[in-house]
């Protein structure tokens, strides 16, 4: 469904983002969500769950887990296109993702849902709902919670095949020296 046919929404239901054709929203009640909208994710949210409607995204079925090295990110819908992609994660209270970098790709945080703080570099800073962030290739970063889990729309700019993990590097791996250089 294009959300352009939807005029009004339901005061509890959360249009958290617009763009490109895709769009989440989110609301605790899944009826009044499913009677317009087709393709519903669940997913746990400390000791809630949230229900969001994909528009534009593909859901991941089962959800997929991090590849990354001590990460505990769950990812619930995707969409990969040639040089752009998008992932829905969710990382759950008291966990990160590992702290990485890439060579090639740019990543934009958008917070859904909840809050993280973000490690780039030696800098932690802390995002919750509303807020964007671009971390730049070659910079290191990493995302931590804290009591409550956080929900990421996290767009991808850079990597040909959209979203892939073949440009993740982690301290001590080889590519490290380049971006020390």
């Amino acid at each position: 469904m294009d959300l352009n046919g939807i005029r009004r929404f339901p005061r509890d239901w959360n249009v958290s983002l617009r763009r490109n054709g895709i769009a989440l929203i989110y609301s605790a009640d899944r009826k009044r969500l499913a009677n317009i909208l087709q393709e519903i994710v669940e997913i746990p949210f400390g000791e809630n769950r949230l229900f969001v409607a994909l528009i534009g995204l593909d859901r991941c079925d089962p959800p997929m887990r991090s590849q990354s090295p001590g990460s505990k990110a769950v990812y619930y819908a995707v969409r990969k296109e040639s040089g752009y992609g998008i992932l829905l994660q969710c990382l759950p209270p008291r966990t990160t993702t590992s702290f990485h970098f890439h060579e090639t790709k740019t990543e934009i945080l958008h917070v859904v849902a909840g809050e993280s703080y973000l490690r780039a570099g030696k800098r932690i800073t802390r995002i919750r709902l509303g807020h964007s962030q671009i971390i730049e290739k070659g910079k290191f970063h990493q995302l931590q919670t804290k009591d409550s889990p956080s929900l990421l729309f996290i767009e991808i700019v850079g990597d040909p095949e959209g979203v892939s993990w073949k440009d993740h590097h982690y301290a001590g791996d080889s590519a490290l020296s380049k971006v020390a250089a």
